[in-house]
């Protein structure tokens, strides 16, 4: 639909369009209707012109750099002494593209055109000016350029792509400010601040922020260049949410910036859920009673933990990149024992490894290796090691405690046997003492009482020989393994029970081979394996037996030579549902004795410290067979 024609009066008219061919045009048209004429090469320069001059009708080109020509109508309206401006959106695009230009507070549209078109529009759009003051009335006119009209660019798709159309698709907020006042906003900046886009365009842009926030926002607007650089890293708090603002200028004459407002909020979360799972894992690692050391492939130490170096007295700082060779004692290699085993098998465990500390001091420990888990394991590479260790001294002064309570426990056991086995030489010798005094006063027989001398000094020997054995089985002394005969070792323990023996009415019957045989052993400790022993066979026959020890050499293959003990009884024999329990401590089946259930643990202790092995069998009426393997040559 044509507008009316009706013969205009002059106008305050603004031309607003990028290129000088059409604002020179629009000039002569419109002048020589004797309408009054300025002219902005872009939004910018509108926006100041508009500032102290109200125009009755603007003529706007759509597509314009800096401020599009939608967005500058937008801006328009915005402005109350604008509100009865009659506002012409002026495109070759017009055509082209479905646009809503009344959205824009446009009232109407017009089409580039050949200059004869053009003016016969732009007189109709003045003429219709007129009318729509009282009808309010719309409509576009002159949509059908001309062949010679140029074509804006369209997208693969064939549709007008605006900036503010790729804008929408960043994630982060986007500002453009010019003259320090909002031309565009994307979607999430305007939700970061909160507010709609008709409230946001065109507004200054330090009052589009909160309250408390503007003296920063001015601190940034008018910072240069460098401190913008120094001070934009620290987040603002924006309704609730936690975000970076950047400012880049681009034009300082005009005062054109981009402003970004970058969320960090959820990045801020993982950082602080980062943190705090460090913070706890650190909180772990330095709680740790254990060694924990962390090797690089090449074995040397990577990480320790505080335990680590309160046990080894160094610093973390002088234990880093050390060789893990230079804490280890002994002939034992990481580098050559330890990292190959662990390559194969992937994890080990040694109780037999000793940590050398600062000082000097030997540290024995329990140690734990494992190969540290690669996450792409697609990928060939040489991993880290994690080694753990357990300090092993407070155990060993607790096995020592536990050991010399059960030896006193079995010294209590044996003390009636003794008491027995001294009465009996002190006896000889009172008697003979006596027998002496006689001879003495009457010195008839000279050969008897060389005779009473000889039996008194063998009754003493032999009362010295049972107390020495006594205290030296009793007291608390270091391991010390040597050579020694298997049979003397088992004649000098049942020595010492062999008067409970005899009140139980139990025979010890010895199967030694003709050749003796020899272990590697500490004598007190496996006098202590064999005592216990039999005191639970004493006590496994209240109505007497017989107890069966066997010796024997053993060849076993490439691990040596061993010696085997063989304990036999004739008693009651264990169930079978308590063989299981056996071995564990403090586990008895004496609830009338003054056991408490430490000596078979004890002494499997003692076998396995050695280097040896205990095994037991039994069934109820059939009596028990022990037996224990011991290496016979020292390693």
């Amino acid at each position: 639909t044509r507008f009316m024609a009706i013969k205009p009066m002059g106008k305050k008219i603004l031309v607003v369009d990028d290129t000088s061919f059409f604002l020179n045009l629009m000039t002569r048209i419109l002048e020589k209707k004797n309408h009054r004429v300025i002219t902005a090469e872009d939004g910018f320069k509108a926006l100041n012109i508009l500032s102290s001059y109200v125009p009755d009708i603007m003529f706007v080109d759509l597509i314009m750099p800096k401020i599009r020509g939608d967005r500058l109508c937008q801006l328009v309206r915005k402005m109350p002494s604008m509100s009865d401006c009659y506002i012409v959106i002026v495109s070759s695009a017009i055509s082209e593209m479905t646009y809503d230009y009344q959205k824009l507070g446009a009232n109407a549209c017009i089409a580039k055109d050949t200059p004869k078109g053009l003016a016969k529009s732009v007189d109709e759009a003045i003429a219709a000016a007129e009318l729509v003051r009282r009808s309010r009335k719309t409509d576009m006119t002159g949509v059908e350029p001309t062949e010679t009209v140029p074509q804006i660019d369209r997208t693969p798709g064939g549709e007008y792509y605006p900036v503010e159309a790729v804008l929408e698709m960043i994630p982060e907020g986007v500002l453009a400010i010019s003259s320090g006042m909002v031309t565009i906003a994307n979607s999430p900046a305007l939700s970061l601040l909160g507010k709609p886009l008709d409230t946001v365009i065109g507004s200054p842009f330090r009052e589009i922020f909160p309250e408390m926030l503007k003296p920063t926002i001015e601190k940034l607007y008018n910072a240069s260049a460098d401190d913008l650089k120094q001070g934009i890293e620290e987040p603002l708090v924006l309704n609730g949410r936690r975000v970076i603002l950047r400012i880049t200028s681009i034009d300082n004459n005009t005062g054109e910036m981009l402003i970004t407002l970058t969320d960090v909020t959820k990045q801020g979360e993982i950082e602080q859920a980062l943190s705090d799972s460090i913070t706890y894992t650190e909180n772990i690692i330095g709680s740790m009673a254990e060694s924990l050391i962390v090797l690089n492939p090449d074995t040397t130490i990577n990480f320790v933990n505080p335990a680590t170096c309160a046990m080894l007295g160094y610093s973390d700082h002088e234990l880093f990149d050390l060789p893990m060779d230079d804490i280890l004692d002994g002939d034992l290699s990481f580098k050559k024992d330890i990292s190959g085993e662990l390559s194969d098998k992937g994890n080990i465990w040694n109780p037999d490894v000793c940590y050398r500390s600062k000082s000097g001091e030997s540290i024995p420990v329990s140690f734990i290796g494992t190969m540290m888990q690669d996450r792409d394991e697609t990928v060939p590479r040489r991993r880290n090691i994690i080694c753990i260790a357990h300090d092993l001294r407070p155990i060993q002064e607790l096995q020592k405690q536990v050991l010399q309570t059960e030896k006193m426990a079995a010294a209590g056991e044996l003390s009636a046997g003794v008491a027995h086995e001294i009465k009996n030489p002190l006896s000889i010798i009172l008697q003979g003492i006596e027998a002496l005094e006689y001879s003495l006063q009457t010195a008839h027989d000279r050969t008897a009482l060389f005779e009473m001398t000889g039996r008194i000094k063998n009754a003493a020997e032999r009362a010295n020989t049972i107390v020495k054995g006594l205290l030296d089985f009793s007291k608390q002394s270091p391991a010390t393994f040597r050579m020694l005969q298997t049979e003397s070792v088992i004649n000098q323990a049942i020595s010492f029970v062999e008067s409970q023996l005899a009140i139980q009415n139990i025979k010890v019957v010895r199967k030694y081979p003709r050749n003796a045989t020899e272990i590697v052993a500490d004598k007190n400790q496996i006098q202590q394996v064999i005592i216990n022993l039999l005191l639970n066979s004493v006590e496994a026959m209240p109505e007497g037996g017989t107890i069966a020890i066997r010796t024997q050499r053993v060849e076993s293959g490439g691990d040596g030579t061993y010696s085997r003990i063989e304990f036999s009884d004739s008693g009651q024999g264990i169930p079978e549902e308590e063989m299981k329990n056996i071995f564990e401590p403090f586990f008895t089946t004496k609830a009338d004795s003054m056991n408490i259930g430490l000596g078979l643990s004890i002494s499997q202790g003692i076998i396995n410290k050695h280097g040896g092995a205990i095994d037991i069998k039994s069934r109820v009426g059939n009596g028990t067979v022990v037996e224990i393997t011991l290496p016979s040559q020292r390693k």
